[in-house]
């Protein structure tokens, strides 16, 4: 187990700036001052804060953590405009009850005081208290993972299993270094770590492709994020070759995974710590615990801005300048790498209907999915499709969706700088109930609310603006799957244009007008717009079972995927499903007769054959028997004497 270097820390915080924070005692004095801090208590009275928890306390702050006084409160703002202000004062968590007019914050005891003097109205959040105070213990019987917490595994452990996917599926899975976090770039200090992500995608089928970049871990003390973003890329790679979606994703997208992007941060997280900065101690705060930038506060466009402090001892610094720590100076370098700009950086100008790629950050908590902008009141220029596809991401997982300043104002985040630089369509999963979520309620609720939302996202990346709104098209099966070349399959699928969830007003459902099917390719990636596919009955509902018979007539042996897509009354079409099928070469037998030598091979009703001949086992094939009819059980022609040569046949299927 790695712990932070407290006495340098404490010696440190000696040094800082005078009047930028209030100043505290260093935490390995915490446990001795907390005697005097109880005795002086009787004197004069407790704070407000630990009088309404004297029921969690047990002999004072931990000196392990440092946040021992610290409590979760329920705090109400009354007006939102206030929000503003309480966002950029306050360690704000990404949860707001408006209904009930108040947000979750964690209070110091001078906190605490100060709010209550500012009128603001108080409660104590017992459960979510209880928690900050836990200290963190092994779960026995435990031997890796998070203490206490064996689900979420550890930085050290993270990047093991970056290094054994890539080394386990080289053809598919690449380890990339972005940079290195701030620890790492400090002459003399701790030895840090290297910002790493996992690359995805079949390199034998050319580019360019769509991108799809998954972030975890740029809050620290937000468990559930890296292990479900390693989670998600660690399904992709067992389900490529084996699972057609997985397989179609990773020949024709590109994905990108970045489970931690704050790793120092998240190493103190790993002790209990609710860290939620970066460990940087240079920017004019040295006071443990309360130094380091946030880092999604601290990218471009608009950096600065509302929802940010200016205080480098508050929980939502800013930092000195807009990407100034290197932990995001690498993740902006990355970014703008994998993806053109496709928008020029103003407020007005939308991205056009055709840009690729998208953006996922995981954050927690509160169940949300969050779009651009968290600066305004003012849409997006494209905050309707940014919507749309959000509310698509909500099907899967029930969460709520809105811009990210309904929850309360921001600035200098990550998504609105993807989307105001680059244009790509970016969005913020705020994930379950908690920052340390148990690991029941994540194996058995959050991760598979989310899984199937990721794998969407990294479909629609393709199209993040159009095709969601689109119908999608589910339950695509092809009887028989295995089958000999030039035999009939039916295709069987639904087009459904009612998935939706999580908008105040959920898009109207389109009627399905069209449908159709490409092979091996999705439709327009090899020029091709696919074969019609028809509906159960009139095309007239916006959900509508979906049927078509394949020739599979000239289709090569081996494998092959079919896409389904499906068209709604405004003409668009939605995102592509994939389906397995198999060609199996015809079985040819020669056996010898009275006559001579006779050639044998399966029956296909109503089907025409070509026999060819070649002198050579691998080329040189041409037609020397055409037209020849079907005949039941079993086809079989006289072959002529082989003279001196052998002599190789094959029989084509004839359309």
């Amino acid at each position: 187990m790695w712990y932070p270097d407290f006495a340098r820390r404490s010696a440190l915080s000696r040094d800082a700036t005078p009047g930028v924070c209030p100043r505290r005692p260093g935490p390995l004095r915490l446990l001795a001052a907390g005697l005097a801090t109880l005795a002086l208590g009787l004197l004069r009275g407790a704070d407000p804060a630990s009088s309404a928890v004297a029921d969690l306390d047990r002999g004072g702050p931990d000196p392990l953590t440092g946040q021992g006084g610290d409590v979760v409160a329920r705090v109400f703002y009354g007006e939102r405009s206030r929000l503003a202000e309480l966002a950029g004062r306050y360690d704000v968590f990404e949860f707001a009850d408006h209904e009930q007019g108040y947000v979750l914050a964690r209070l110091s005891p001078a906190e605490w005081t100060e709010a209550e003097a500012t009128g603001l109205r108080l409660e104590l959040d017992a459960a979510h208290t209880a928690v900050l105070r836990r200290r963190p213990r092994l779960a026995a019987p435990q031997t890796g993972g998070i203490p206490g917490y064996p689900c979420y595994r550890t930085v050290e452990e993270v990047d093991a299993a970056l290094d054994r996917l890539a080394h386990e599926h080289p053809r598919i899975a690449t380890v990339v270094k972005i940079g290195e976090s701030w620890e790492k770039t400090v002459p003399g200090g701790r030895a840090g770590y290297d910002l790493r992500a996992l690359v995805l995608t079949n390199p034998e089928r050319p580019g360019p492709k769509p991108r799809f970049l998954l972030i975890g871990a740029h809050h620290a003390r937000e468990l559930t994020t890296a292990e479900t973003a390693l989670r998600f890329a660690e399904e992709l790679v067992a389900g490529y070759d084996t699972d057609p979606e997985a397989t179609w994703l990773l020949d024709f997208h590109e994905v990108h995974v970045l489970p931690v992007v704050n790793p120092d941060g998240r190493k103190f997280a790993e002790l209990g710590l609710w860290w939620r900065k970066n460990t940087s101690n240079t920017n004019g705060c040295a006071e443990y615990p309360r130094y380091g930038t946030d880092l999604n506060r601290n990218c471009g466009f608009l950096w600065g801005g509302v929802g940010a402090s200016e205080l480098p001892c508050n929980e939502v610094y800013r930092g000195p300048g807009e990407f100034s720590e290197p932990e995001n100076r690498a993740l902006r370098d990355y970014v703008r790498g994998l993806f053109p700009a496709q928008r020029p950086p103003d407020f007005e100008t939308p991205a056009p209907d055709s840009a690729t790629g998208l953006v996922v950050s995981l954050h927690s908590f509160s169940e949300l999915v969050l779009h651009p902008w968290g600066w305004t009141t003012n849409a997006a220029p494209n905050g309707a499709a940014l919507a749309v596809l959000g509310a698509k991401f909500a099907f899967f997982n029930r969460y709520r969706v809105s811009p990210s300043i309904e929850l309360y104002p921001t600035t200098g985040s990550l998504d609105d700088w993807v989307y105001g630089e680059r244009g790509v369509a970016a969005y913020t999963f705020e994930l379950g109930t908690a920052f340390f979520q148990e690991c029941a309620e994540f194996e058995n609720r959050v991760y598979p609310a989310n899984r199937p939302a990721l794998w969407y996202a990294a479909k629609a990346a393709r199209e993040p603006f159009r095709a969601p709104a689109g119908p999608d098209v589910v339950s695509v099966t092809i009887a028989p799957p295995r089958l000999v070349a030039g035999a009939s399959v039916r295709l069987n699928a639904r087009a459904d244009a009612t998935r939706w969830f999580g908008l105040k007003n959920l898009p109207a459902p389109r009627r399905i007008a069209a449908a159709r099917w490409t092979l091996d390719a999705p439709a327009g990636d090899d020029g091709s717009t696919g074969f019609p596919v028809a509906a159960d009955g009139a095309l007239d509902s916006a959900q509508e079972d979906l049927a078509a018979t394949l020739d599979t007539t000239g289709w090569a042996p081996g494998r092959h995927t079919v896409f389904v897509t499906a068209q709604n009354e405004d003409g668009v079409w939605g995102l592509p499903t994939a389906a397995f099928v198999w060609v199996e070469p015809l079985a040819l037998a020669v056996s010898g007769t009275d006559e001579g030598l006779v050639l044998r091979w399966p029956s296909l009703p109503g089907r025409v054959f070509t026999v060819l001949e070649s002198v050579q086992p691998d080329g040189g094939f041409t037609p020397r028997w055409t037209g020849l009819e079907d005949r039941a059980p079993e086809n079989t022609l006289l072959l002529p004497p082989p003279g001196a040569m052998a002599r190789f046949y094959r029989v084509r299927v004839e359309p």
